[in-house]
């Protein structure tokens, strides 16, 4: 029964209710008229030994608990009544109010000269005293001294009496109940192991993590030194969590209404300017003592302990951010590789891990935290519980596989390392105090960074830096950016006004304070983390900001080629022809891809790529689940992103989906034969990790519609055919371009008002663009994925005066790329059927 009070005290919530997971234990109610989650306590007939819980499921006073056992048989006063005394008045109380119930059995006994158990009345004010508990309730400040409260008792009692200790805790346990002390942070996260799920329970300490670094690295932020309990993220992240506000009191935070502040800042009316160093020495004990508890949660120590190691062995900030990069490829390795053993296991002295961190002190303890263990006496590090080594220095963390616990690790560890190379790129952007005024153009370059490059370029940096665009951009980027042909002038006309769109500084550069400035006048989310992150994937030179030859070369897939029969001159023409000979070079995943961009919408098309994409990482990173690749076409989200978009199943089966013979709506993976995979061989892994690289190149290019895509659309427009016949579509084309045509022209640009010059009528009446349109199938959904609507009544689309003209000159200039082979293979088939007419006709005549 004891036992059964105790799991009552710690487990039912205050409103009488048990957490979900503790139902199914419990059992139905057999009061049918609450809830099968609600435990009524009610007063039994009989005396309950233990002393029972409120009817609201909270635990009864420590002066009626006394009472209760005072009754329950004869008391004498022997040590045994006084020890199940304390024990069932401590049960479910927190450390504070169970030392003070010790120290009032102990100071009783000691007031007890004779041994009987009792002491005499007058000693009731001494025996409050002794207990010291005016230096932590205050609440006898507001009913009087301790002397008093006594005085008032003996008098009630009379002098001369004597008294047990039951009723000393029956009179006075009310200055017991309010006694509080701050939880430590070990009993926290023992709450929040015991009421929330591990995954809950980490990220609530990664949370108040993250606050404590935030304070210790800028201690005079005094916005870091409050917390609002209404915040939604830290509801959903702390204060829904109980003891997640336990873990809040316990690293130095304190309730100030709907606000939680750092001890010891609010009372000093908004005077204080920085934490003083005592405090932050506690706020550095105590995150280390978090961190400790997480590390215990997962095996491991966290990231951000072994990079404050790796800042303390002296190493520079381009060691430390080397390091750290380096152990984030080896996560990302593994993710992207999962049954890639060779990858599982490093050796220490290998000579590029040796450079990058085996040679730094604290490197180790880096890779530890990423998820590597030492064996081989310290000659290897191996992924923790990939092998049956010997080695019981981390016995305690296993992986049983690398499935979903691993993969769950992992991901989280490759969250925390990106977070620590965003912070040093942070810590390192900081500009320096002496800093004058921007005078010169590489002042001007430096201040739009945020990562910690934009020095000034020595000759010989400069030699460097021209070698490795000429290496890394190549010789089709160079040719592409003399523009000598039509299409490329025009792609070239369109990035040149892309990047200074993007460049809000006018320096001649784009750096991540562009990109936020240009996400925020889009109404997008100016994030930081993506604006570093985007310069970083295209910065070529590391210099920290994007040139035009890097943005050019950036989108290298999508540029017209000066080969492969896409561009040829012929004397002072620039016209794109054709010979018979030439080949579209186009792979099936840029086609699907072209299809999709020129039959819809960008918001369309960016939700069907990304579903993509997002699948096949997934069958990349889980290839022993079947369930990833294989995909119902009838499923609702399938349908609507995928299958009713033209070129959607196209693009599935590019990447090698096939439909299965008894259900035809099921595209899967197979061997080729029919055969399904119990596991995805390497040999398709790798082919599909090619496919999604392609296909991410040339999705780079949604982000900025105002950049066409020549290869993909143009090449998808080449390949449009009706029946066989490639003749409706060049038609149908033609009439397309020549509408653009008319929209863009200078000419039209002061008319904009005037409707006919955006209106395409699609009545039966509408003359030889409207019967192109209707001869092939989807002709309407191009004007439509340009924006075309139709207007009131029907019978014709209108393109509305708002309409971008960047992005509509972009389409343009990809469907001109692609009529050019369009009108080449119709004029063949033009051609053979005029042949096919004479020969009739002769033969006839």
């Amino acid at each position: 029964s004891e036992f059964a009070y105790a799991f009552f005290s710690l487990l039912i919530d205050q409103d009488g209710r048990m957490p979900e997971y503790a139902v199914s234990f419990s059992g139905p109610s057999r009061n049918t008229t609450q809830d099968a989650a609600t435990l009524a306590f009610r007063q039994p007939s009989h005396t309950n030994t233990l002393g029972p819980r409120r009817l609201d499921g909270g635990l009864l006073p420590i002066s009626e608990v006394a009472a209760l056992v005072f009754q329950e048989d004869a008391f004498s006063g022997t040590q045994a009544q006084h020890a199940t005394l304390i024990r069932r008045c401590a049960i479910g109380r927190p450390d504070a109010q169970v030392a003070v119930l010790n120290k009032c059995r102990d100071t009783f006994e000691a007031l007890d000269k004779d041994g009987d158990g009792e002491i005499s009345i007058s000693e009731t004010s001494k025996w409050l005293t002794l207990l010291d508990i005016q230096r932590i309730n205050q609440e006898v400040h507001r009913k009087g001294s301790l002397v008093s409260l006594a005085s008032q008792f003996v008098e009630r009692r009379g002098k001369g009496s004597t008294i047990f200790l039951p009723e000393l805790l029956t009179e006075f346990g009310h200055l017991l109940e309010s006694v509080e002390a701050s939880p430590s942070v070990a009993a926290s996260f023992a709450m929040l192991r015991l009421h929330a799920s591990n995954t809950d329970a980490r990220v609530c300490g990664e949370t108040v993590v993250r606050y404590l670094q935030n304070i210790l690295r800028t201690p005079r932020d005094v916005r870091l030194w409050k917390v609002s309990t209404m915040n939604s993220a830290f509801i959903a992240r702390v204060g829904r969590i109980k003891g997640g506000p336990e873990l809040m009191k316990a690293v130095g935070f304190s309730n100030d209404g709907n606000v939680l502040s750092l001890e010891g800042t609010s009372q000093h009316g908004g005077k204080l300017k920085t934490l003083p160093p005592a405090q932050l020495s506690l706020l550095e004990q105590k995150l280390a003592e978090v961190e400790a508890e997480l590390a215990a949660m997962d095996g491991a120590p966290s990231v951000p302990a072994a990079v404050r190691i790796l800042k303390t062995s002296g190493c520079s900030m381009s060691e430390l951010r080397g390091a750290v990069d380096t152990a984030l490829n080896c996560v990302v390795n593994i993710l992207k590789n999962p049954k890639d053993q060779r990858l599982f296991r490093i050796k220490v002295r290998n000579i590029k891990f040796n450079q990058s961190i085996g040679r730094i002190p604290g490197g180790i303890a880096l890779m530890e935290a990423a998820g590597f263990i030492l064996v081989d006496g310290g000659r290897a590090l191996e992924l923790q519980g990939t092998s049956t080594s010997s080695d019981d220095q981390h016995k305690s963390f296993k992986f049983p596989s690398l499935e979903k616990e691993t993969e769950s690790f992992l991901y989280r560890r490759k969250a925390d390392l990106e977070a620590a190379l965003y912070d040093l790129d942070q810590e390192a952007s900081d500009p320096p105090p002496q800093r004058g005024a921007v005078t010169n153009q590489s002042n001007i370059k430096g201040t739009n960074q945020i990562t910690c490059k934009g020095a000034k370029e020595s000759s010989g940096s400069a030699q460097i830096r021209a070698a490795y665009l000429k290496k890394e951009v190549g010789a089709e980027v160079t040719k592409f950016l003399n523009g000598k042909t039509n299409a490329q002038r025009a792609q070239l006309k369109l990035l040149k006004e892309t990047f200074n769109l993007a460049d809000v500084t006018g320096n001649g550069f784009i750096g991540p304070k562009d990109l936020m400035a240009l996400w925020r006048s889009e109404g997008k989310d100016p994030n930081e983390v993506k604006a570093v992150e985007w310069v970083r994937d295209r910065d070529l030179d590391a210099d920290g900001l994007i040139s035009f030859g890097e943005f050019v070369g950036s989108f290298r897939p999508l540029l017209a080629p000066s080969n492969k029969g896409w561009e040829k001159e012929l004397g002072t023409e620039n016209a794109l022809i054709l010979s018979p000979d030439d080949k579209l070079g186009c792979s099936p995943i840029v086609l699907a891809f072209g299809l999709i961009k020129l039959m819809s919408s960008l918001y369309e098309c960016n939700s069907a790529i990304q579903f993509i994409i997002t699948l096949i990482t997934r069958v990349l990173t889980s290839p022993s689940v079947p369930m990833h690749w294989k995909i119902d076409l009838a499923d609702k989200e399938v349908k609507s992103r995928i299958v009713r978009l033209v070129g959607g199943k196209d693009l599935l089966v590019a990447f090698g989906f096939t439909e299965n013979s008894q259900k035809p709506s099921l595209l899967s993976l197979t061997d080729g034969q029919g055969g399904e995979y119990d596991e995805l061989p390497p040999k398709v892994l790798q082919q599909l990790a090619e496919r999604l690289k392609v296909l991410q190149a040339h999705a780079r290019g949604l982000e900025f519609p105002s950049i066409p895509d020549v290869v993909a659309v143009g090449g998808a427009v080449a390949t449009l055919k009706e029946n066989g016949s490639k003749i409706p579509w060049w038609r149908c084309i033609e009439s397309i371009v020549a509408v653009l045509n008319k929209i863009l022209s200078p000419e039209v640009r002061s008319t904009k008002d005037d409707e006919t010059v955006r209106t395409v009528t699609t009545s039966g009446s509408g003359g030889t663009t409207s019967k192109r349109l209707f001869a092939v199938r989807n002709g309407l959904s191009i004007l439509v994925a340009l924006g075309f609507r139709e207007v009131p009544g029907g019978g014709a689309l209108l393109l509305p005066a708002t309409a971008d003209r960047p992005t509509l000159t972009a389409r343009l200039v990809e469907m001109k790329a692609g009529l050019a082979w369009l009108q080449r293979d119709a004029s063949s088939e033009l051609a053979d059927q005029r042949h096919q007419k004479a020969e009739s006709a002769n033969k006839t005549s």
